[in-house]
């Protein structure tokens, strides 16, 4: 084969998650750069030589991978999660048996990661297991760490990092730091939803949101980070990426004695960034052996290990497995190729108890009355669906969940999903129907029961839920629902009589058109 393969990446989210930005988006910039030619998502036209999945599969998705397969191309699924973490991006399991069925390599993050997909039933069919490490995040290039210098005798400064469930196994190290007197601060960087969570129960924390473009400078402003994986069967098998990033910036990184960890620290000459316990973090604060290991951190040797980790050596590792893929029998493709016409990509938001098929459910629970979405998310944040995603968005009795005060916010998020173009779908109780349905029976219609689903449950929902996120916040006339969508954007606003769950009149459907 005289020439690079031609590559399509389909990230699970954008570049302000960190999985996908360090395994999809650099990487792709960086194949970019080294001759191949790149696509970050599903192209009408393209049909490329190699289709590289990460977690997220959609039907659209398995349409273009039998595509690529049928074309002699290669798949390749990037998995960098386990267990609960995958929740998220949960596929229907015969969508995924089938794209599995037409996946060449299982791309994972960690050699212990390798060992537990290789040994999953779910995944022993699949020809080949890679590990295509994380590379550093937030630098393109080793250079002088500019991060502040510890002083001899001062107090230090900390910082923990990361998705805010992942707090709770670091927090006995924190409480350790505050109890050796060394300590000046201790912030806390995490996702923004998490943050008021965070400042209720520890106020004694310095907590701000994560930000993608001002991170790195928050990062040098401490003298130390605290990394602390779980040591359960999901910990073991997590990366080295923020112990990287910190690195890369010259921060200390004290972290737990977990496989990556302690493989990165021996690799770089530093082992003992590892720490066995909050007593022996209380140790390592020292402001003297602090200072020591901060002069080894910016120093050559670990400087000079640390290319091995940069992005441009992880893309050109990559490339060098994909060419050995498809080599053999990857054949030169004609100039114009056939590409089979994609399915439309719908959403069906806020699925509970009722995904529907040819959709991607997507819903906040795990799973209800046995049920379980695609996605597993907060419809009020879509950030795991790029942009110009979708050809229709569908939110059957979801908007009545939601304050008044926020729902603009949220249906702006939608419509931003939304192709230009594409339909938005609401269905929810009329407001005015529940009025009239309360005040033809005041007695009967104000029970809990079945006497009450249409009126109570409209207006509060449908009690024997057991369950607040069930509850009703806020509710709509045909003209104050058309109103908001008309404020998020949307135009050519039209009712139509629903199709789900109770019919006309005491719901309504009204739909939108992204401009």
């Amino acid at each position: 084969m005289s020439r690079l393969p031609v590559i399509t990446l389909c990230p699970a989210g954008t570049v302000h998650v960190a999985s996908s930005r360090l395994r999809c988006h650099v990487l792709a910039r960086e194949l970019g750069r080294l001759g191949c030619t790149t696509h970050l998502g599903i192209q009408p036209d393209v049909l490329p030589d190699v289709l590289y999945v990460q977690k997220l599969v959609t039907p659209e998705i398995l349409v273009q991978a039998r595509a690529v397969k049928a074309r002699g191309g290669r798949v390749i699924f990037d998995i960098d999660d386990w267990g609960d973490a995958l929740a998220w991006v949960k596929a229907d399991p015969a969508l995924l048996a089938d794209f599995l069925a037409l996946t060449d390599v299982v791309s994972v993050d960690t050699d212990v990661r390798r060992e537990v997909f290789s040994q999953d039933p779910v995944y022993q069919a699949v020809p080949q297991f890679w590990v295509i490490a994380d590379p550093v995040d937030y630098v393109d290039e080793i250079a002088a760490p500019a991060g502040r210098d510890v002083a001899p005798q001062g107090l230090v400064s900390g910082c923990w990092f990361g998705n805010g469930p992942n707090f709770m196994p670091a927090l006995p190290y924190v409480q350790a730091a505050a109890g050796t007197g060394r300590l000046a601060r201790f912030s806390v960087i995490t996702n923004g939803q998490f943050v008021p969570q965070f400042q209720q129960a520890w106020p004694m924390l310095g907590v701000e949101a994560w930000q993608l473009d001002s991170f790195a400078s928050r990062l040098r402003e401490h003298d130390f980070c605290l990394l602390i994986h779980d040591t359960n069967t999901e910990g073991i098998q997590k990366s080295n990426n923020k112990m990287l990033a910190a690195l890369g910036q010259g921060v200390v990184p004290l972290v737990s004695n977990t496989p990556a960890y302690a493989e990165t620290a021996a690799k770089i000459g530093i082992p003992e960034l590892v720490i066995n316990g909050p007593d022996d973090l209380a140790a390592a604060l020292h402001p003297e052996r602090l200072q020591a290991l901060q002069t080894k951190v910016r120093g050559d040797t670990c400087r000079r290990a640390l290319r091995e980790f940069m992005p441009a050596s992880v893309a050109r590792g990559f490339l060098d497995k994909v060419i050995q893929l498809t080599q053999s029998d990857l054949l030169e493709r004609p100039a114009a190729v056939a590409v089979p016409a994609p399915q439309p990509i719908r959403l069906n938001l806020g699925c509970g108890d009722m995904p529907l098929p040819g959709y991607v459910n997507v819903d906040v629970a795990v799973e209800r009355a046995g049920k379980q979405p695609d996605v597993c998310a907060d419809v009020r944040d879509l950030s795991v669906f790029a942009s110009n995603h979708a050809d229709e968005v569908m939110a059957i009795h979801v908007i009545e969940h939601f304050h008044r005060w926020e729902v603009v916010d949220i249906l702006k998020e939608w419509v931003r999903v939304l192709k230009p173009g594409g339909r938005l779908v609401l269905e929810c109780p009329n407001l005015i129907s529940a009025c009239e349905a309360l005040l033809k029976d005041p007695a009967g219609a104000a029970g809990p029961g079945q006497e009450g689903s249409r009126s109570m449950w409209c207006f509060y929902g449908d009690p024997s839920w057991k369950d607040p996120l069930m509850c009703h916040k806020w509710l709509y006339t045909p003209q104050s629902l058309a109103q908001v969508m008309a404020e998020a954007g949307l135009t050519q606003l039209a009712q139509t009589p629903p199709w789900f769950k109770a019919k006309h009149p005491r719901d309504m459907r009204l739909e939108g058109i992204k401009a």
